[in-house]
């Protein structure tokens, strides 16, 4: 079988989440079916998507037989903003972890 090159559209996907007593709709690119995930995490610069910051890097994990999960963090790409009083870290760190519980993932450390 022909590798068929990772999209955007292909692999965007939205997920809700409870923070702070907000629901907010959290972008996130699944990609390929690997048994191992690894999970990407974007900069803060303008622009800064999941997609953007990583796209170069998706094809050649997943051909490697990794899922790739990158996450679009509140307030960035397709993800809900939120007005956060905290750590912008702690806040992106929970939803991490509210997200891989919600998609089978737990157990991944980020990267990026």
């Amino acid at each position: 079988m022909t590798y068929q090159p990772q999209t955007e559209a292909a692999t965007s996907r939205f997920l809700e989440v409870q923070e702070a007593g907000e629901t907010l709709r959290v972008h996130f690119n699944d990609c390929g079916q690997g048994d191992e995930t690894v999970v990407l995490l974007h900069g803060s610069g303008p622009g800064a998507t999941g997609w953007a910051n990583f796209s170069r890097n998706i094809d050649p994990l997943v051909q490697a037989g990794y899922r790739v999960i990158l996450l679009d963090c509140p307030g960035w790409g397709k993800s809900d903003g939120i007005v956060n009083r905290g750590s912008r870290s702690d806040l992106n760190a929970r939803i991490l972890k509210k997200r891989g519980r919600s998609v089978g993932y737990s157990n991944s450390p980020p990267a990026g």
